[in-house]
């Protein structure tokens, strides 16, 4: 970045693509500052100026030059930045990358600023923060648990937030039946295939399950789905848990061979 070596004060600047010569130009009360501040933004792709933004991450920094071309009182650089601004055709995508057709930098009043500064003393005084954003009292924070507390009891989730029905759920699961899995040649890693082991032998073994498998057992294969129709019972490797109906059995199948590991 060129230009800085010299402490600037009010003035015109321009931030200029070298090979094309294209410019941003801009005035500040602060000319090192406020070039600097550019600087500094671009390069952590915060640029307000996305044209300026993009120019900056294709061509990188060392393809511009900071630099002020005007030196001049604080009361007439709105005037000189406009007419640097129209001699460079700064506005036009061609020759600049100014966004805003005007130089003027719009500014509250005193008058005004004294209006917003009373009204954020009051909010304060008042218990409210951030403008007119109120703070939960103590009695209205037991309330919102007692209600989070009375929705979970009525099978609701996350306040408002209702349970997928039964009919829902079998809708998502036709659906998604044959789909690849996201995480399909993945490798898992011993920590999580023993911790997986771990909670199956648990799950497996525990009354609950056994229960409502032995109530599935007849009618239904190992995956959860009931033979009905032509989707008749297969038994493979024997033993009841095993059981696997046609339309599963021909789903593995073709996985398998597409991944030639050899048919089930």
């Amino acid at each position: 970045m060129t230009g800085l070596a010299k402490q600037y004060d009010c003035g015109v600047y321009a931030i200029t693509h070298v090979d094309s010569g294209k410019r941003y130009i801009g005035s500040s009360k602060n000319l090192n500052e406020r070039m600097a501040g550019h600087a500094n933004l671009l390069a952590k792709n915060n640029h307000h100026n996305q044209y300026l933004q993009f120019a900056y991450n294709k061509y990188g920094k060392d393809a511009f030059a900071f630099e002020p071309i005007l030196i001049c009182s604080p009361e007439s650089r709105t005037y000189y930045e406009q007419l640097i601004m129209d001699g460079y055709d700064a506005t036009n995508m061609v020759y600049g990358y100014n966004l805003s057709l005007t130089a003027s930098h719009p500014t509250h009043s005193s008058k005004t600023r004294k209006k917003i500064s009373n009204a954020l003393v009051r909010a304060r005084a008042n218990g409210k923060t951030f403008g007119h954003h109120i703070l939960h009292t103590e009695k209205t924070k037991d309330k919102i648990k007692e209600r989070l507390a009375l929705a979970k009891a009525n099978g609701k989730k996350w306040g408002n937030h209702k349970p997928h029905t039964e009919e829902a759920k079998s809708k998502m699961s036709k659906s998604k039946f044959g789909q690849i899995a996201w995480n399909e040649g993945i490798a898992m890693s011993d920590s999580a295939k023993t911790k997986m082991i771990k909670t199956k032998k648990e799950l497996f073994n525990s009354p609950e399950f056994l229960e409502k498998w032995n109530a599935r057992k007849p009618t239904h294969c190992k995956y959860g789905h009931e033979f009905a129709g032509d989707n008749l019972l297969t038994k493979l490797r024997g033993g009841w848990n095993l059981r696997i109906c046609r339309k599963c059995r021909n789903y593995r199948k073709k996985k398998c061979l597409d991944k030639k590991k050899g048919i089930l």
